[in-house]
């Protein structure tokens, strides 16, 4: 596939290693963050006000996630409680032989029982779906709708 081509989870995941003050040494959480957090991540270690919410606040135990939401030029991928939205835009990419991936703008898939995103669920109606949808559609211009495609 090449990296960068693709919204599919094997293409996206990086490790990222926090020490320092306020790290429990050897925590590790298994659960994906986002990049997009860095900024505050680093304001709060700091001492400073932060916009929005910080990895340090995200990754201790007991700690409900927050959706990841992952863009590209090529589309976005939003997962939430157990579920992954990709929601493919560049043309190219649909076009591409479907052992690839990609096969329709919209996959839907079950990130606990199908890591591999091998079994695409997605249907206009799913109200799972249009949840995903909802928030990662503020990224995009012009936003788009579930109804939109059938």
């Amino acid at each position: 596939m090449g990296h960068g081509l693709s919204l599919h989870v094997q293409e996206h995941p990086v490790p990222l290693v926090l020490a320092g003050p306020g790290v429990p040494a050897g925590q590790v959480a298994a659960r994906p963050v986002s990049n997009g957090r860095l900024a505050d991540t680093i304001a709060a270690w700091a001492g400073l006000p932060a916009r929005g919410r910080s990895l340090l606040d995200e990754l201790w135990p007991g700690t409900p996630p927050e959706p990841v939401v992952v863009w590209t030029p090529a589309g976005v991928s939003v997962e939430d409680a157990g579920w992954r939205l990709l929601w493919t835009r560049a043309d190219i990419l649909l076009r591409r032989p479907s052992d690839w991936a990609h096969r329709r703008p919209f996959e839907l898939y079950d990130a606990a029982a199908d890591p591999a995103e091998r079994r695409d669920r997605f249907h206009p109606a799913d109200g799972r779906a249009r949840r995903l949808l909802d928030l990662g559609r503020a990224l995009l211009d012009p936003p788009a709708r579930v109804a939109d495609v059938e």
